[in-house]
């Protein structure tokens, strides 16, 4: 089985307050750590 690293990955969720909060997780091979989130507010 080959192992793939996950590069980037998008979540996207919803609030009940009727925000979109778009986070951006930046995985490498040795660190898997949040490099960067930020918050899309839609009005």
């Amino acid at each position: 089985m080959s192992q793939q690293p996950q590069k980037r990955t998008w979540m996207v969720r919803e609030d009940p307050e009727g925000q979109v909060i778009a986070v951006v997780h930046l995985r490498t091979e040795s660190r898997g750590i949040l490099l960067s989130s930020f918050a899309i507010d839609e009005t």
